[in-house]
C-alpha cells in the first residue's frame, strides 16, 4: 500500500490521433502491448491503462492525459510507461510541463523505444527529440 492507503500503480499511456496510425503499426492495442511487455520485463504488474484515441499530441488538454495528470498529482502513480516521447506529447512546452509534474511527484518516466535518463545529458537529448516531434507535427499540418 502506498500513500494514505492508495495502491500505487504503473501507468501505461498510449495515444493515437488518427485511424491511419493503426495501419502504421502504432495502434493503441500495439502500444499497450509493447508497454505491457516492458512493464513485465521490469517486474511491474499493477498497471493502469490510459488510452487516448483521436487526440492530437499538440494539445495538453486530453481526457486521458488529464486523468493521468490527476492520478499523478494524487500520488496514485509511481511510474509512467510510454512507447515513445512523441506519444506523450508533440508540443515541447506541454511535454516539459507534464514531465515537471512527474518529477515533482517522484514519478519515473520510462520509454520503450527511446532511452531516457534523468541526467543533464539525458534531458538535453529528450528535449531535442521533443523539438523534432513538434517540427514533425508542423510539417504534417503543412502537407495536409
Amino acid at each position: 500500500m502506498g500513500k494514505e492507503g492508495i495502491k500505487l500503480k504503473t501507468a501505461i499511456y498510449a495515444r493515437v490521433s488518427t485511424g491511419l496510425q493503426a495501419v502504421e503499426g502504432t495502434s493503441l492495442d500495439t502500444q499497450v502491448e509493447i508497454c505491457t511487455e516492458k512493464a513485465n520485463q521490469l517486474g511491474l504488474y499493477q498497471l493502469e491503462i490510459y488510452n487516448e484515441s483521436g487526440a492530437s499530441g499538440e494539445d495538453i488538454e486530453r481526457p486521458e492525459m488529464d486523468r493521468l495528470r490527476q492520478d499523478i498529482a494524487q500520488g496514485k502513480i509511481v511510474k509512467v510507461i510510454c512507447v515513445h516521447p512523441d506519444r506523450l506529447s508533440r508540443n515541447l512546452v506541454d511535454k516539459l510541463i507534464v514531465c515537471g509534474e512527474m518529477e515533482r511527484n517522484e514519478v519515473e518516466l520510462i520509454f520503450c523505444d527511446a532511452e531516457y535518463q534523468n541526467t543533464p545529458e539525458g534531458q538535453l537529448f529528450f528535449n531535442m527529440q521533443s523539438a523534432i516531434a513538434q517540427y514533425e507535427l508542423s510539417m504534417i499540418r503543412k502537407r495536409t
